[in-house]
This record gives structure tokens, C-alpha cells and sequence, in this order.
């Protein structure tokens, strides 16, 4: 909350691009170096006074104030009718979340009227930044697939 009580939000600044690349491998055990410096040149954004930020949108850090019902997102999956290609992380939050309870993410997944699920295995939540070949070769095998 700012001086004038109207929340805000920023994300950190960096130093440089070292900086940045450090803090990438820290959140991230599984990133290369050179992932890290192709990270920063593509997702830092350099200030007026030198240093970097993400160039992204602080927002997606804040919880959203509308209520998340699980019941209400599968009813608007179910009107769905492309196809969706579900890209999992072997061990990411999906599998933190439903490695105990497999079927209730099948139910969520089935939800759709045509799914493709594809596992990456070796790679956390950023699983772009972890397997990006694998994911790469996932996303062109999906959008040169064959349609009806």
C-alpha cells in the first residue's frame, strides 16, 4: 500500500544483467548460465538510470479479488471446442498439487472437448526456461498436427 493507500506494485530492479541472471539460477537450480544471460537480454528491460527490471506485468504477482471456483473455470472449459494442447512439468506445481490425487486432475483436464496432455519431464514450473527444446518440439508437433 503507497502513501496515499492506493495499493501498488513493482518489480524488483537489478543492477545488471549479471544481477538478473544470478537470481534467475537462484529461484531456479535447473537453469544454465548461458539460459540465464539469454533470459536477461530477452526478459530484462533496461531503466534510464542503467539497472533492469522484467519486462513484464508487476500485476500477475498480486492475488486476484475475484473468487477462483474450480467448478465455475470447468464450465467455461466445457464451451471449449479447439483443440488445447496441456503442457505438464514433471515436477512442477501440477504435479505438487495432483501427484496425490490423479484423477481430480484428469476430471479438470476432461473438462475439455479435446485435450492433448504432454508431460516434460526434467524441469519445474518455468518448464520454457527449463526444457525449451522439448517444448519448442511439443508446440510445433501440436500446430502441424492434422485437423478435421
Amino acid at each position: 500500500i503507497g502513501v496515499t493507500g492506493v495499493q501498488t506494485c513493482a518489480l524488483p530492479i537489478y543492477a545488471d544483467r549479471a544481477a538478473l541472471a544470478a537470481r534467475l539460477c537462484a529461484i531456479n537450480p535447473r537453469l544454465t548460465p548461458a539460459r540465464a544471460e539469454f533470459l536477461c537480454r530477452h526478459l530484462g528491460r533496461a531503466r534510464a538510470d542503467g539497472q533492469l527490471e522484467i519486462a513484464g506485468d508487476p500485476w500477475h504477482k498480486i492475488p486476484s479479488p475475484a473468487v477462483y471456483r474450480i467448478e465455475d473455470a470447468m464450465a467455461c472449459w466445457r464451451r471449449v471446442r479447439a483443440q488445447v494442447l496441456m503442457l505438464v512439468s514433471g515436477e512442477g506445481y501440477v504435479h505438487d498439487r495432483f501427484g496425490d490425487e490423479p484423477e481430480e486432475l484428469q476430471r479438470r483436464i476432461d473438462s475439455f472437448a479435446d485435450a492433448r496432455v504432454v508431460t516434460v519431464v526434467d524441469c519445474g514450473h518455468n518448464l520454457q526456461h527449463d526444457q525449451p527444446e522439448v517444448v519448442a518440439a511439443a508446440l510445433e508437433d501440436f500446430l502441424d498436427r492434422e485437423t478435421a
